[in-house]
């Protein structure tokens, strides 16, 4: 596949970017707790990486047609945008949405990710199809004003945010380090968390959160 990549962990395609917006504003990030910063088949796949780059060149063409012609002849009914990467401004949302809008009639379902809340605040609720399901990632050590939540929730976004405990957690793929499986709930519901899992994963997130309490 040319725009689409397949993750050994989701049943589904997915639509990545590179790093370099969420380098500049993602706190999940900075603290090293990021799958995909970390991921070695960023680090190690020459052909992965370089497809991360041209999907972004693929936004600034403005023209996703090439995108829903892969999806189609992917035959897949469910859809992520960014397992890797996330929107860097509005005209991308509204780019992706449009998409997903003329692809709802085929029964296509899409899971959105997003740590862009200013491109969130700017879309209106109309532009978002009934067949995409957006979730805004909350910061890993403070929670958004209360107007910014009603607002998003106001436009029927959901929220996605890791957690430190299992016990906490809603997603069994995360709290058993296994495939999604049957699982469909990113696609669904408005409120998943995720377990911090991994092998240095915990370590990481207890040393960034201590050096930021300094």
């Amino acid at each position: 596949m040319k725009y689409l990549s397949l993750n050994s962990k989701l049943n589904y395609p997915d639509f990545s970017i590179n790093l370099d917006s969420c380098s500049k504003h993602c706190d999940i990030y900075n603290s090293n707790v990021c799958y995909a910063k970390n991921s070695p088949q960023r680090k190690l796949n020459k052909i992965f990486k370089q497809k991360l780059d041209n999907n972004v060149l693929l936004l600034d063409s403005k023209n996703l047609k090439p995108l829903e012609l892969e999806i189609l002849a992917s035959k897949s009914r469910l859809i992520r945008f960014f397992s890797f990467g996330d929107i860097r401004h509005i005209n991308d949302l509204r780019l992706i949405l449009k998409l997903c809008k003329k692809l709802e009639s085929k029964g296509i379902k899409f899971w959105l990710s997003t740590r862009n809340d200013i491109a969130l605040l700017q879309i209106d609720k109309s532009e978002i199809p009934n067949n995409v399901n957006i979730l805004f990632s909350m910061p890993l050590d403070f929670k958004p004003h209360d107007f910014i939540i009603n607002q998003l929730k106001e436009k029927n976004i959901g929220f996605s945010e890791i957690v430190d405990t299992k016990n906490k957690s809603n997603c069994h793929a995360s709290i058993n380090s296994e495939s999604c499986g049957l699982c469909e709930k990113c696609f669904t519901d408005k409120n998943i968390r995720y377990y911090a899992h991994g092998k240095h994963v915990q370590n990481r997130l207890k040393k960034w959160r201590l050096k930021k309490n300094e």
